[in-house]
């Protein structure tokens, strides 16, 4: 209601989750527009309604004539236009009785003169909020040592001017470099006590320590004061879904190993921002590791996050999420981390850096804040203050200032995230709760990067192996004085692949010239480990008692920790082998049990030659000697045209169909006599075409992108398909095209092994945007998706990989394919049993990824307070023990 002609009106009310007053007596804010025609005041606001009054009206001073003036003075400049009124905000502070946060209560803005006389009234509705909340600003910047463009210039040469007549540069090749970014973070320290920001990867702080030994006092004096928080424990931000746990334990030895042992810090939080590939073990390995918290943007919640689906989208509330911002993510063994979940992402706070003011940007922290308080687990949210190689925000401090100036609650501070989560675990504590005990996995994000550049994920587990490999006999060989201990190499080894497990590395998420940058640091990792493998191993073959029946010995070495059965390869020299009859040839065994060879080559120099090393103990060897048997029993592979296309060992028999491209179509298991294949489909090589780049998300080499089904190998018939049979084994080898792609699949059966072994090699691909897959129409009842990860088998759920990702991508916009360490199945590991009414068995099923519901009312430290001295924690126990039977929940 508005008093005729009195010149002032109320136009709209919010009522912001903010509070002015004291501590002890906080008083909830209320925003009230008010439009002015011609000049007022002095006037007073107030409001009032049940339960809600104003102490102490806001008393607004008289406006001025020439206020006005200049506002009308609007309409003489060009293009300009008169304004009749004037708009401003006026806040009032109310006291709120007997309601609780959240309820909408009934109340009228009052503007009144001194008085008491009646101006203008609205009605509207207040929300209640709740006192007590603090928002911390982490300033930081994300750094990637290699991404669009390279280590060097992301590192020191970002910013070097251009050279005269140079071509101006595109926007991934300017930018701010980390040993600008150092610099200006630390200058803004010395500016302002107030400014607390976190470093992290050893990629680019410690070639900054290397060549700035200036500001080693200064790091190491704001690390003591508090004010410089070392951040990651690790190398970098690596993708650990893509890499061994041994990587991740590296990772961390030579991350905490400069944090702690060089600037004398001591990282508590893991710093994940960016990574899209988390392992289920990473929270339990970096406990071990001595941190006990992290933070990460992505995933469970897809790559943006629940409250965007575009990078720079407008933020909605983060209600898609099933779980607080703050939670106990715990790994396979019931360890873990407090994690604080990024729900606006790593840049969240960032973007106010744009505003034309400290207050324009602090209406933004505030919108920010509003939102981000809705997931969170206690009166406590955390806002990152940075992006991708990000300079100082240049109105946060302003903002910090003037708010605590203002409002009482949120109070807003600089800080790092030691002191957020020391505040959540205090208030949990102080409620009689414990954070969620989660060990659901923080994936699939990204499902593209984890077949990106597939060389590059082979060069990388390849060397991982082999460098591990190398360690142990190396150790071995040292423990017995047999050799120096190869530290100096194993250690550039190591460097080489943790360098290269970031999440834009490994994943093959990067620009032509990083790929080139990287291929020498697999290779010299792979050469280092096979010189020091090599030593290792002569070291100890030359005091292993090599006596025996032949001249030539092999000695066979068992790198795993369990006995071993399997097919060795050898190359030999003709000289050793002499110019006798290839077929002649055997390996006799050390209770002189000869056992034929397969010839895989056969040169003027040399030869290559196979056979089936049995009972290899473990960590530990057996040598065999190449001798001259008395009649033929080895040769190579030899083409049984006739033959049908069907092979046959002690355990297995396998068929395959030329029709149908030479798959397999029966695989029968002669122990159980089960058939593993479902009838009628046949294992085969599919090809899809794809999208170059999503269609709403872009990000081409991020994601997979069938445009649906594809075409497999199994609609057309073979070019060809022939068996082959060798002393160890014998095979199945087709040949054959599917759209772009000409392949050879071979099946293989050795004589001895319970295995299948199926190997596709493409000989041409001459098309583009195709996605190659292998499909195997395994026939196992009722299973789920089974996979190996770092240190556990873990169940998941159905991929969907013959969808077409943009034909509705509210629907499908993934496939949900996920990476394994080694393996991957079709099993289970803990199955639910279901019954009727009456007892009655109803069937089974398979349990994946769990979902477990809490009672509207809570639990005991779940929502409700743990009564007493409880110690008892069944929810804990019930996820701990689910997932060490593989179901994550």
């Amino acid at each position: 209601m508005d008093v005729q002609d009195s010149g002032i009106q109320v136009v709209g009310v919010t009522t912001p989750a903010l509070f002015a007053g004291p501590e002890s007596d906080p008083l909830q804010v209320v925003r009230v527009q008010v439009r002015r025609t011609r000049p007022v005041g002095p006037f007073t606001l107030s409001v009032v309604g049940p339960g809600v009054g104003t102490p102490r009206p806001r008393l607004v001073r008289a406006d001025t004539v020439e206020a006005y003036a200049g506002v009308d003075a609007r309409a003489e400049l060009p293009g300009g236009k008169p304004e009749s009124a004037l708009q401003s905000v006026v806040e009032a502070a109310v006291r709120v009785r007997g309601a609780a946060p959240g309820e909408r209560l009934p109340v009228r803005a009052v503007i009144a003169t001194p008085d008491g006389r009646t101006l203008s009234t609205y009605d509207c509705t207040l929300t209640v909020a709740e006192p007590g909340w603090t928002v911390r600003l982490v300033p930081h910047f994300h750094y990637d040592p290699m991404w669009w463009n390279t280590q060097a210039a992301y590192t020191a040469l970002w910013d070097t001017p251009a050279r005269p007549g140079e071509a101006e540069k595109g926007w991934e090749y300017t930018g701010v470099p980390a040993f600008t970014l150092v610099p200006l973070h630390l200058q803004q320290a010395r500016d302002d006590p107030a400014y607390r920001f976190v470093l992290s990867e050893i990629d680019y702080l410690k070639p900054f320590w290397d060549t700035h030994p200036e500001h080693r006092d200064e790091i190491r004096q704001l690390i003591a004061e508090g004010r410089l928080e070392i951040v990651g424990g690790t190398y970098n931000e690596p993708s650990t879904n893509l890499t061994s746990a041994e990587t991740t334990v590296r990772s961390a030895v030579h991350g905490l190993g400069f944090h702690r042992g060089v600037l004398g810090a001591e990282p508590r939080t893991a710093w994940q921002l960016d990574v899209f590939g988390h392992d289920p073990a990473f929270p339990a390995l970096m406990r071990g590791a001595g941190l006990d918290s992290a933070v990460l943007a992505r995933g469970p919640h897809h790559q943006w996050g629940p409250m965007m689906d575009t990078w720079g989208a407008a933020l909605r509330p983060p209600t898609a999420m099933q779980l607080p911002a703050e939670y106990d993510w715990l790994g396979p063994d019931g360890t873990g981390l407090l994690l604080h979940y990024l729900p606006a992402h790593y840049s969240a706070g960032w973007f106010s850096h744009q505003a034309p003011s400290a207050e324009d940007a602090a209406e933004q922290l505030l919108g920010l804040y509003e939102l981000l308080r809705q997931g969170a687990a206690t009166r406590n949210v955390l806002i990152p203050m940075g992006t991708d190689f990000s300079w100082p925000h240049p109105w946060a401090l302003d903002v910090q200032h003037a708010w605590n100036r203002r409002y009482t609650w949120p109070r807003m501070e600089h800080s790092g995230p030691r002191e957020h989560f020391g505040a959540v675990r205090a208030e949990l504590a102080a409620r009689g709760e414990r954070p969620l005990p989660v060990t659901r996995e923080m994936g699939p994000v990204y499902t593209g990067k984890e077949v990106t550049y597939a060389d590059v994920k082979q060069a990388h587990r390849a060397a991982e192996n082999l460098v591990q490999e190398a360690e142990t006999f190396a150790a071995l060989a040292h423990g017995l004085g047999l050799v120096e201990y190869p530290g100096d190499a194993l250690d550039k080894a190591w460097r080489h692949l943790l360098h290269a497990a970031h999440h834009d590395a490994v994943t093959g998420t990067f620009s032509d010239q990083v790929y080139l940058d990287l291929l020498p640091t697999w290779r010299e990792a792979s050469e280092l480990a096979d010189d020091v493998r090599e030593s290792a191993l002569a070291a100890l073959t030359a005091v292993a008692d090599t006596r025996g029946p032949g001249d030539t010995a092999v000695t066979v070495f068992n790198p795993v920790s369990w006995t071993r059965t399997d097919v060795v390869r050898v190359r030999v020299t003709r000289a050793l082998l002499g110019a006798g009859d290839l077929t002649r040839i055997g390996v006799r065994d050390e209770a002189g049990e000869v056992a034929p060879v397969l010839v895989e080559h056969a040169g003027a120099h040399d030869v290559h030659l196979a056979f089936l090393a049995t009972d290899l103990p473990p960590l530990g060897h057996r040598t065999w000697w190449l001798v001259a048997a008395d009649a033929p029993l080895s040769g190579g592979w030899q083409p049984r045209p006739d033959a049908e296309p069907a092979l046959q060992n002690e355990a297995l028999r396998v068929e395959a169909d030329p029709a149908r491209g030479g798959g397999l179509c029966r695989v029968t298991d002669l122990r159980t006599g089960q058939e593993l294949l479902t009838p009628g489909e046949v294992d085969e090589l599919v090809v899809q075409d794809e999208y170059a780049a999503h269609p709403f998300f872009e990000e081409g080499p991020w994601h997979l992108l069938p445009k649906g089904p594809g075409i497999g190998s199994g609609a057309a018939p073979a070019d060809s398909c022939t068996v082959e049979r060798s002393p160890l084994g014998a095979r199945i080898v087709s040949t054959g095209r599917t759209g772009e792609a000409r392949w050879t699949r071979t099946t293989t059966l050795w004589t001895g092994l319970d295995r299948v072994e199926l190997t596709t090699r493409i000989d041409e691909f001459t098309g583009s945007d195709q996605l190659l897959r292998l499909r195997v129409p395994a026939d196992v009842p009722g299973a789920q998706p089974l996979a190996q990860t770092a240190t556990a088998a873990v169940a998941r759920g159905f991929a969907f990989p013959d969808t077409d990702t943009g034909t509705d991508r509210t629907r499908a916009p993934w496939t949900l394919d996920t990476p394994c360490l080694n393996w991957f199945a079709l099993s289970s590991t803990l199955r639910a049993a279901l019954t009727g009414p009456d007892g009655t068995p109803a069937g089974q099923r398979a349990l994946g990824a769990g979902e477990i519901v809490l009672p509207d009312a809570g639990l005991p430290g779940y929502g409700a307070p743990v009564p007493g001295t409880e110690a008892t924690d069944p929810l804990r126990d019930l996820v701990t023990a689910l997932v060490h039977r593989g179901v994550t929940a």
